[in-house]
């Protein structure tokens, strides 16, 4: 099996999912602390709530798109068997794990 942009797409399409849910109910529990500039406490709850939002934010993006597109765009297509062992190895297996 080739390792390329359908798999790329497959693999971003199930991991979108949890990242989008993960990032929007942590942001969401961070709006008030955004919000509070006027309260005692605010002038530091305040940037640090829309420095949390805006890392979360830019982590998906980087995360979600960025990084598959310089994937695809830099590494070679590879066969899946050169990257994934089905059986373990009988050599590192009586080494303990090292290469003989």
């Amino acid at each position: 099996a080739q390792l390329g942009v359908e798999l790329l797409t497959t693999e971003s399409a199930e991991r979108a999912s949890s990242a989008v849910t993960y990032t929007l109910v942590s942001a969401a529990a961070l709006i008030p602390f955004a919000l509070m500039r006027g309260s005692a406490g605010g002038e530091i709850a305040s940037p640090i709530a829309f420095t949390l939002i805006g890392g979360m934010l830019g982590c998906l993006v980087v995360g979600l798109w960025i990084v598959p597109a310089f994937y695809a765009w830099l590494a070679p297509e590879v066969q899946a068997s050169q990257l994934f062992v089905d059986e373990p190895r009988v050599d590192m297996i009586s080494t303990g794990g090292t290469h003989a």
